[in-house]
């Protein structure tokens, strides 16, 4: 199975992406060519082959991953599909630049921590309470303009099953 995702970096104010030709081919947090390219572009000067564009990439439906350097906070974010059951939600993990800077380490997923989980933000008690509670509707008397939108509304109807 390929692995389809892109690369966001945030150097001087400004966001650079990176999608790698043919199919956006990335590789896994878990994989050490990862933590090579991350200390690449970490230790990059110029960035002439990278697109700018005005804000960040999100991660989309057809993508794995998306790779967030900030190197102006220090921080790199990487976002991924996670879920159970068949429904997707979004996972999105940091860790510290400097952290990636340290020989020992292998992997990048060593270092990531779980900043949040959207399934499991949305899934609060507050959510629920909210949705159980009865919905009060007052439906007054129709007034004259209900009338006028009802005609032209049935009017434009007929007009349009004439034509299909």
């Amino acid at each position: 199975m390929v692995t389809r995702g892109l690369w966001n970096l945030h150097v001087d104010g400004k966001w650079y992406r990176s999608f790698r030709p043919p199919r956006g081919r990335i590789t896994s947090p878990d994989s050490p060519a990862t933590l090579k390219a991350i200390r690449n572009i970490i230790s990059a000067t110029t960035f002439n082959d990278w697109e700018s564009v005005p804000f960040p990439t999100p991660l989309h439906i057809d993508l794995d991953y998306v790779y967030n350097i900030d190197k102006d906070l220090g921080i790199l974010t990487i976002t991924q599909w996670s879920g159970a059951d068949g429904v997707l939600s979004r996972l999105v993990r940091q860790a510290k630049l400097a952290e990636i800077q340290d020989p020992s380490i292998i992997t990048v997923e060593a270092v990531l921590q779980n900043v949040e989980d959207f399934f499991q933000q949305q899934s609060t008690q507050h959510d629920q309470t909210q949705s159980a509670a009865a919905l009060k509707i007052d439906i007054g008397t129709p007034t004259s303009l209900n009338e006028l939108q009802f005609r032209l509304f049935t009017d434009f109807c007929f007009s349009m099953e004439i034509l299909f």
